[in-house]
């Protein structure tokens, strides 16, 4: 948790992080458009079910830390400024195919593939904090079902 008497520098003035981080809630309530759609399909006599999940969100703006710091009276600061995410658009995709049917049961792959179109959530979005960005993953798996 940040120190609530840490200051940083934001459009030239020295203001106080915690009071700064505040104008980002305002920011986020008014922000972004959010649309979710989803749609599913039977193929191949019902064997195969495919599903396909597309998220939108509309662009917006974030105070952040810009990785520069100046000094102002002898003091260090890190200087904080909008940053803007852009749109974006993120699509997953999961496939059940049922590989063998029987009176013992069903034998099923089921394939997950999270963020198909790799999109990356901003440029900076990696940071020392959280070194990792979310990249597009994908899950195998079989499952009997007697």
């Amino acid at each position: 948790m940040e120190d609530a008497a840490e200051q940083v520098l934001f459009d030239g003035e020295v203001v106080e992080l915690l009071t700064l981080l505040e104008q980002n809630q305002r920011l986020e309530f008014a922000a972004p458009l959010l649309i979710n759609a989803s749609w599913t399909g039977l193929w191949l006599d019902d064997r195969l079910t495919t599903n396909l999940n597309l998220r939108y969100q509309s662009g917006f703006d974030r105070i952040e830390d810009t990785g520069i710091n100046e000094v102002v009276d002898g003091t260090r600061y890190d200087v904080y400024d909008f940053v803007r995410y852009d749109d974006r658009i993120n699509v997953d995709l999961n496939l059940q195919f049922d590989v063998l049917r029987s009176k013992l049961g069903t034998l099923t792959l089921d394939a997950r593939i999270s963020n198909l179109l790799d999109t990356i959530p901003a440029p900076n979005s990696a940071a020392v904090t959280q070194p990792y960005q979310f990249g597009r993953s994908t899950w195998l798996g079989l499952r009997y079902k007697f």
